[in-house]
């Protein structure tokens, strides 16, 4: 917590959108900022003045990130479950999943798929000996009120955090923290990507 409040003091935020500050960078009015590998990845395209890092714990550390999952499901009692049903296993077969990257530019749901496209070699070279831990989800929603309460004074919710996570239930001192969602990167300006020092 020391560390973020350390961070804080540069903290623009919140911003509704993680896509909203890519442009930003890119134009040069934020040094720094947090974002989706996936969606940074694609916006290289359009703004090509970003870089990406990955933090890391202290010096001759490994570069640390985690996969927070995007996730699709059946609503209960809805109408067509079956064709529901196939439309996610079709989503999910090997044959789809080839392709996710070459045409979605993104990263694979499958461990057994292997997609060798300039996307999927461009990603892969991306998160090159970049650890990825996965967090104790169940943790993170019943610790949501202690960080919270240790993150601001009087343990109160901050005023402009309030509107922007009401009902959304992700821990964190705000929907743009260090671990908002997707894989977390930095993103700044190609020309300026070392981050400052804290």
């Amino acid at each position: 917590m020391r560390f973020l409040g350390r961070l804080q003091a540069n903290n623009v935020g919140p911003s509704s959108s993680t896509g909203r500050l890519a442009p930003k960078t890119d134009k040069g009015e934020l040094l720094v900022a947090n974002g989706d590998v996936q969606m940074n990845y694609a916006n290289t395209k359009s703004m090509p003045d970003q870089a990406f890092f990955f933090p890391a714990a202290g010096p001759g550390a490994r570069p640390t990130t985690f996969a927070l999952p995007y996730a699709a499901g059946l609503v209960e009692h809805a109408p067509h479950t079956a064709n529901a049903k196939k439309f996610l296993d079709h989503l999910l077969s090997s044959e789809v999943q080839q392709e996710v990257s070459a045409v979605g530019g993104g990263f694979t749901a499958r461990k057994d798929v292997r997609p060798t496209d300039a996307h999927a070699k461009a990603l892969a070279a991306l998160m090159k000996d970049v650890e990825v831990f996965q967090p104790d989800w169940k943790d993170g929603r019943t610790s949501t009120r202690t960080w919270t309460r240790r993150w601001t004074p009087g343990g109160r919710q901050p005023e402009a955090d309030r509107g922007a996570r009401a009902g959304r239930g992700r821990p964190g001192p705000g929907d743009e923290g260090p671990a908002a969602r997707g894989r977390v990167t930095g993103v700044g300006p190609r020309r300026r990507c070392d981050p400052p020092p804290v």
